[in-house]
C-alpha cells in the first residue's frame, strides 16, 4: 500500500502545469549547427511590456589570411605569421515582444494558458547599478539551433 501511494505521489509532482510558447520560430539559411544561441529577457521599464532579445552570433575565419611570413629580425630569422583569430558575426538578432509578459511593481509576471507565473523580480545590480531581472526559476528560455537552420526558441513556465 505505501508503495502504491509512494508511486502515485511521485507520478501526480512529475506531471507539473507546464506551459511552452513560441517566442521564434524562423529558418536562418547562413546558420549552422556550431553557431552560438543567446536569449535573455528583457521589460520595458516605462511601459510594463515584455520581450526576450535573441542574438545568434557565428564564427568565422579571416577570409583573407596573409601569405607573407610574420615579423623578420635583422639577423635573418623570420617568425612564422600567427594564425587569424576567428571573427565573431551576428546574422540574427531581434528583439521579440512576448504578449503576456508584463512587469507589475518590480515583479517580472507571465499570464499565460495556466494562470499567472512569477518569473522574477526587476532590481539594480550591485556593483553597476544597472537594471537585472533576478529570475526565480519558473521561467526559462529554451534555444534550439537546428543542422537545416532551424532556429527555434520557447519559453517554458513551471
Amino acid at each position: 500500500m505505501k508503495k502504491l501511494l509512494l508511486a502515485s505521489l511521485i507520478l501526480g509532482t512529475t506531471v507539473a502545469q507546464a506551459a511552452d510558447l513560441n517566442v521564434v520560430d524562423v529558418y536562418l539559411p547562413m546558420a549552422t549547427s556550431f553557431d552560438t544561441v543567446d536569449s535573455s529577457f528583457q521589460m520595458n521599464t516605462s511601459t510594463g511590456a515584455g520581450s526576450v532579445k535573441v542574438t545568434v552570433t557565428q564564427q568565422r575565419q579571416d577570409p583573407f589570411p596573409h601569405p607573407y611570413p610574420g615579423p623578420c629580425t635583422p639577423y635573418g630569422g623570420c617568425f612564422p605569421n600567427p594564425r587569424p583569430m576567428p571573427m565573431p558575426v551576428v546574422i540574427f538578432d531581434e528583439m521579440i515582444p512576448v504578449n503576456g509578459l508584463r512587469l507589475e511593481n518590480k515583479k517580472v509576471l507571465f499570464d499565460g494558458e495556466n494562470g499567472t507565473v512569477d518569473c522574477g523580480t526587476l532590481g539594480y545590480s550591485r556593483i553597476l547599478k544597472i537594471p537585472t531581472i533576478y529570475l526565480s526559476g519558473n521561467c526559462t528560455l529554451i534555444e534550439t539551433l537546428g543542422r537545416n537552420g532551424n532556429l527555434r526558441v520557447t519559453l517554458r513556465t513551471k
